[in-house]
């Protein structure tokens, strides 16, 4: 996507590429279907309500303001064509193509690059033009020159002014297919006119017209603000009021360059940044209290960019720059020890508890909106409990900057404890019963539940998690080192199974050694594995007791995978 000035200083005789998550997208293709005539075929999108303009500019020097317009060029050739589209909020996008006019395309199996020398035409006849071609390919020798006015060779001489093609090939597999314009030996003059009412119901929106005469090749334009561009007779938005140089500098076929100046006052224009405003229910109250977070998104990266108070149902954040998509996190607090029902989730803008679901959020079209949070009804209370710590191992995506802050608690920031992480606990139909926000040690705990069959996940935003199966029963009414890993890409579970309760490990954090004992004697094989799965250590002569040098292992979380003849038991230790 291209929003205004900053995205389309790069528009240099290239295709736009645009962003996944664009706003507004300009495309198009063509059809051909006589030579010389086209059919152009705009499948531009835009997700913005307002008024959509469409400017295209032909590369010949004639412009449409059609959706799908057709065109018939006076010559064969190869033409930067560019549509802009501009909507009445100021979404504004360009795409440039190649558009090979009466000419095929060059073969897909080779590399071939032709390139001319030309001379032209001179009074007072004007028919001693000439052009010579050169081409440079991958596969070399040998290539034949066929013009389109029916001469051969890799010199043609006593030309008119015109536009002459030229096909090389080398008789097999590879060609392609160029055109040059002879022209007259005379000056070139830059030009051009502003054109400020044909959007003058858009602030600072303003369409450029070259007036040059000469045998051009290309222009360059430079409006003042640090933006250049290649084009015709191009639209361009300024973002800030003031006044500007805008230069027009013409190339010719000949050698001929001129270049023309003049100022223009831009007096208003849109904003590109803009207040975000919310409302957050609680079934049919306000919520009284809790947390927004901010998420930015930019292509596939969600980065929480800020976190705000919910006070009596509102929130806001400010000075958001519309070039992105946004999403928020609404976090209810109930400011009680007891246990309450019903119990309201954490949930998205758009109503949902999960961020895949959720509607990313356009500036350019809305600004405020309600929500209301998710909810379970039903009650449930007994005396098991649940509970586990969430780790970090990738600094920038646990986000300590927002995240390891005293929303509700008072947080310290814990190295590798991941603070404020929402927990979420579901039932064996993977139903949300309830959440937990982790303390200062990344840990978190559910109490007063019924006996059974649980679900855990970690929900953030841009990440997906693991989720962790959990079973609390009378003879082990709770259920501990549930525990959750932060990662580059994803949340990763990493709960004890089937752990040797006498085992010990010390310390847990480490520093230089982790002393294990009381190692089972059907152990006969430790392996020591990083987060990310690669192998750091093994052990195979054990005894009831092992020192492991932990001094050259980076700072991380680590699991310590014992094998035995029944499968294997699986331990984690943090190295600090």
């Amino acid at each position: 996507m291209s929003f205004i000035k900053n995205n389309i200083a790069l528009l240099l005789l290239s295709i736009i590429v645009t962003n996944a998550f664009a706003i507004c997208n300009s495309s198009f293709t063509y059809q051909q279907p006589e030579p010389r005539h086209i059919l152009f075929i705009n499948e531009s999108s835009c997700y913005d309500e307002g008024n959509i303009h469409y400017y295209w500019d032909f590369g010949d020097g004639y412009t449409s303001y059609d959706i799908n317009p057709e065109h018939t060029y006076d010559n064969p050739g190869i033409y930067d064509v560019s549509l802009t589209i501009i909507t009445s909020e100021l979404c504004y996008d360009r795409d440039i193509k190649k558009v090979f006019v009466g000419i095929p395309p060059s073969s897909p199996y080779c590399t071939l690059e032709i390139l001319f020398e030309t001379t032209n035409a001179t009074a007072p006849d004007y028919n001693d033009g000439s052009a010579s071609v050169y081409g440079f390919s991958d596969i070399p020798c040998c290539y034949y020159a066929y013009w389109s006015n029916d001469m051969e060779g890799d010199v043609i001489n006593n030309l008119e002014p015109g536009t002459y093609c030229v096909t090389l090939t080398n008789g097999e597999q590879c060609f392609g297919t160029n055109c040059v314009t002879i022209g007259y030996n005379n000056n070139c003059t830059s030009s051009f006119l502003i054109d400020s009412t044909s959007f003058s119901h858009l602030e600072g929106a303003y369409r450029f017209v070259n007036n040059s005469h000469g045998e051009e090749d290309y222009y360059y334009w430079d409006f003042g603000d640090g933006t250049q561009l290649y084009g015709y007779s191009p639209l361009h938005v300024y973002d800030e009021p003031g006044t500007y140089n805008v230069c027009l500098e013409i190339y010719t076929n000949y050698d001929c360059t001129d270049i023309f100046c003049q100022e223009i006052t831009v007096g208003s224009t849109y904003p590109l940044v803009s207040n975000l405003y919310g409302t957050v229910n609680a079934g049919p109250n306000i919520l009284p209290q809790g947390i927004a977070v901010l998420y930015k998104i930019d292509g596939s990266n969600f980065s929480a960019i800020e976190y705000t108070f919910i006070n009596e149902g509102n929130y806001q954040f400010t000075n958001l720059s519309k070039d992105f998509l946004y999403l928020t996190h609404l976090i209810p607090h109930f400011d009680t020890e007891e246990t309450y029902f019903p119990k309201y989730i954490p949930t998205y803008t758009d109503n949902e508890v999960y961020w895949q679901d959720n509607n990313q959020i356009n500036l350019y079209t809305d600004t405020i909106f309600v929500s209301t949070l998710e909810s379970y009804n039903e009650i449930y209370f007994d005396e098991g409990a649940i509970s586990g710590k969430v780790y970090y191992q990738d600094l920038s995506a646990y986000e300590q900057e927002i995240f390891a802050q005293s929303w509700i608690l008072s947080i310290t920031p814990q190295n590798q404890l991941a603070s404020n992480m929402i927990v979420l606990l579901k039932n064996s139909n993977h139903e949300i019963l309830d959440f937990k926000l982790t303390d200062s040690y990344g840990e978190y705990q559910f109490k007063d539940l019924e006996y059974g069959a649980y679900y855990l996940s970690v929900e953030k935003a841009g990440m997906i998690s693991d989720e962790l199966y959990v079973e609390i029963f009378p003879e082990n009414p709770e259920n501990q080192n549930n525990d959750f890993n932060i990662a580059q890409n994803n949340i990763t579970g990493i709960a004890d199974e089937n752990l040797t309760k006498s085992m010990t490990m010390y310390p847990n954090p480490c520093t230089d050694f982790l002393l294990i004992g009381n190692i089972p004697h059907d152990i006969i094989q430790i392996e020591i594995i990083r987060n990310d799965g690669q192998k750091i250590k093994s052990f195979s002569q054990i005894t009831e007791s092992l020192e492991i040098n932990t001094s050259d292992l980076s700072l991380g979380i680590y699991l310590m995978i014992m094998h035995s003849n029944e499968g294997i038991q699986i331990k984690k230790f943090i190295k600090y």
